[in-house]
């Protein structure tokens, strides 16, 4: 498989910005549709999706996991060399 940009389609004629190496007769697929694409660019293409995130400390650093509401999830570990805080941090714990 190959791809090529077309500058313009005039019926069933194609113009490329560079002639590839196919075939009269050869099947071809657009793979980009730029109004389409155009589309999803617009505001009311965003999708928010609900995740519930978990950061925990573990034995050789620190895991963040990312569950949305279909169950699926994803989990980063981090290995991380762990400091005791010179200064009391209760302050700044916030909820």
């Amino acid at each position: 498989m190959e791809g090529f940009r077309i500058n313009r389609v005039e019926g069933e004629k194609i113009f490329p910005l560079e002639m590839p190496a196919f075939y009269p007769g050869q099947i071809l697929y657009r793979n980009y549709d730029h109004e389409f694409e155009k589309q999803l660019s617009k505001s009311t293409a965003e999708r928010k999706i609900p995740v519930v995130i978990e950061f925990l400390e573990n034995p050789f650093g620190f895991t963040l996991t990312m569950t949305d509401e279909t169950g699926a999830r994803i989990m980063v570990m981090e290995k991380q060399q762990k400091e005791v805080a010179r200064r009391d941090q209760t302050d700044n714990i916030r909820i």
